[in-house]
């Protein structure tokens, strides 16, 4: 029968009178409910799988979100070193820049700092309000992640840190 098994009742009720099967016995129904028991196994278990799902998922649309961060400081730097070919220096702005209109990419505001003699730059992408930072300067390859904790707790973490 399993866990989910229902109750034998009789076929008839109040009012109604009782049929006779093959064998000439009483023919019975069954109840197809649950018990309260097995409804609070499932509710358990919905709710095991969503305290696992809901960080997941939302980490994983935060995770998303920092990668358009990252493309928006690998665009930004091939855009300044292009600005380097043409004038032998950096640009000293975003706005300088042809695809930065605004220096808000997605969920992240981006910044630039030049130093005095235009030779050097540092890009940051900041999430204000999560507090995630990266940042990519001229003699790195690829962004760094300053905050790598701040985009949330996650239960993998948790359960394998």
């Amino acid at each position: 029968m399993g866990l989910f098994r229902g109750r034998k009742l009789k076929a008839y009720g109040p009012g109604r009178r009782a049929g006779r099967g093959k064998g000439g016995g009483v023919v019975r129904g069954f109840l197809g409910g649950f018990t309260l028991v097995e409804l609070m196994v499932t509710v358990a278990l919905v709710a095991i799988l969503a305290a696992v799902a809901i960080p997941a998922y939302v980490n994983s649309v935060r995770r998303s979100e920092q990668a358009q961060a990252v493309e928006a400081l690998l665009r930004a730097r091939m855009e300044l070193e292009a600005y380097w070919a043409d004038h032998n220096r950096y640009a000293r702005t975003l706005s300088l820049l042809p695809s930065f209109e605004s220096a808000t990419q997605g969920k992240y505001v981006m910044s630039l700092q030049v130093w005095a003699d235009g030779q050097r730059y540092r890009l940051d992408a900041v999430r204000p309000d999560v507090g995630d930072r990266l940042h990519l300067s001229d003699n790195e390859t690829k962004p760094v992640l300053d905050t790598p904790k701040a985009l949330g707790w996650s239960i993998f973490q948790w359960l394998f840190d």
